[in-house]
């Protein structure tokens, strides 16, 4: 798994870099056919943008109380103390231009300070040597421009969702990114699509820092689930992402608890199945389909009580009451508490033949202040 999501300065990608030479096939081109279609964003009423923002080569129009509404960083940005109050053009009172430094960072300067050319093949050689892709960065700031603007954005993997994190954190727009992110991500196909290497969750770890960082409790949630789900894959590091987790106390501590909550409800499941066989002195046995999926593990044997329930419920007329205990439990067991991406695949069966996806969702407690509006 990918490393946790790290606060980028000035708006360059610092994270996920590998991630990031995947995802690409023409990165670092100059695009000059797009700077000749401006992206104009609009609001009602007619206002007009009064910004203007050449990142990457492409242009963009957009509005500064909009900027200054989700965003700290642009609130203080464009209304800097040694900014002068006359406006940048004929047609924008602020207009500024991507620019790359010597270590190969980028940032927004106010045009009319910029000299050199933004772009040189050094330049872009920089960003290059440091793995950073043009079209992704650009990529990640439409998105968020397009989060201010309440309009949609396109999240095609857990990864647009971590570097989306990283660029709203530098510009102090978490809140707005958070508020419009549970409509974009049951829309994506990394949440409702089928569960490959693409899936949340193998990157739920990875996910689940960002999912702090936004204070989003629906991918804070779904991401635990998954971790606790193949925890005991995670810890004996057949999975990427053990040192991380291990090293962040506070998460880790929550995925132990609700992992020995998860646990608990097993042994809950194999206490009522033994009093249950000796309820009806041992005359009921797990079916042969229940017997063959067996796991050694406990926690991997979702497919096994999939087959016990189907089997209690076939059975129902005949032991009634008996078996109301063990049901009850082994129906909690197999509680699919998913939020997001519920695309009718249960625990113990298809790709989650081997996982529960049980979670005491109701009483969770999120790591973070949830009265605080700002961060």
């Amino acid at each position: 798994m990918a490393q946790p999501p790290q606060k980028r300065a000035r708006l360059s990608t610092t994270a996920g870099e590998d991630a990031d030479s995947d995802r690409t096939d023409n990165e670092n081109e100059s695009d000059e056919d797009e700077a000749d279609f401006p992206e104009v964003y609009r609001l009602p009423g007619g206002l007009k943008p009064d910004v203007r923002l050449l990142v990457f080569n492409r242009e963009y129009h957009v509005h500064s109380v909009i900027l200054k509404l989700h965003s700290n960083y642009f609130r203080k940005f464009l209304d800097s103390p040694d900014k002068s109050s006359e406006p940048a053009s004929v047609n924008f009172q602020y207009e500024y231009v991507t620019v790359v430094d010597g270590d190969g960072i980028w940032a927004l300067e106010p045009a009319n300070k910029v000299k050199d050319p933004v772009f040189t093949p050094e330049r872009l050689q920089l960003l290059e040597n440091r793995g950073i892709s043009i079209s992704l960065e650009r990529f990640n700031f439409e998105n968020l421009i397009s989060a201010m603007y309440n309009r949609p954005y396109e999240l095609n993997s857990s990864w647009d969702v971590i570097d989306l994190t990283c660029i709203a954190d530098f510009c102090c727009a978490l809140p707005i990114v958070s508020a419009t992110l549970s409509g974009q991500l049951v829309e994506s196909d990394f949440i409702i699509g089928p569960v490959n290497e693409e899936h949340i969750s193998g990157d739920s770890v990875s996910l689940i820092f960002a999912a702090r960082k936004l204070r989003h409790k629906r991918l804070f949630h779904e991401c635990l689930i998954h971790i606790v789900s193949q925890f005991s894959k995670i810890e004996s590091k057949v999975r990427d992402g053990l040192d991380d987790l291990q090293k962040d106390k506070e998460i880790y501590a929550l995925v132990l608890k609700h992992y020995m909550q998860l646990c608990k409800k097993i042994m809950k499941a194999e206490y009522e199945q033994i009093r249950f066989m000796q309820t009806t002195q041992h005359k009921w046995k797990p079916s042969p389909a229940a017997q063959q999926v067996m796991s050694p593990k406990p926690e991997t044997n979702a497919a096994y009580y999939r087959e016990i329930q189907k089997q209690l419920r076939a059975e129902e007329n005949k032991h009634g009451e008996c078996a109301k205990s063990f049901k009850l439990a082994v129906d909690d067991l197999l509680e699919n508490q998913l939020w997001l991406g519920i695309s009718g695949i249960e625990p113990g069966c298809g790709a989650y033949k081997r996982r529960f996806l049980s979670c005491d969702a109701e009483h969770i407690e999120y790591p973070w202040d949830e009265d605080e509006v700002d961060w």
